[in-house]
């Protein structure tokens, strides 16, 4: 396996795994409840309300990509009997113009 900077990972028989765009899905949402959050007069109960929508949005995200991480290991411990892990420094790799 190796996490490539266009897909998420590719395994050693050629498949491509994309990344989870759950952000991007939600980001208009996102958006427009980080607006009318900063509108709201600061102690009052649509602040509350506001500030609960937005947290729910984040945590729905982080699940997403929590579930999607989660069930790629499994299957990758399912199909493998061995898997080796080596560091990589991607930032730097993205500076690297010669990478495709």
């Amino acid at each position: 396996m190796d996490i490539g900077l266009t897909h998420f990972a590719i395994l050693s028989t050629g498949e491509k795994i994309a990344a989870p765009d759950t952000f991007r899905k939600n980001e208009s949402k996102l958006a427009k409840s980080r607006r009318r959050l900063a509108k709201n007069q600061i102690g009052s109960a649509n602040r509350r309300k506001v500030k609960l929508k937005v947290a729910k949005l984040y945590a729905e995200v982080a699940g997403t990509r929590w579930d999607f991480l989660r069930k790629l290991s499994t299957r990758l411990i399912n199909a493998n009997q061995v898997i080796t892990v080596e560091s990589l420094a991607v930032s730097n790799m993205q500076k690297n113009s010669m990478l495709p």
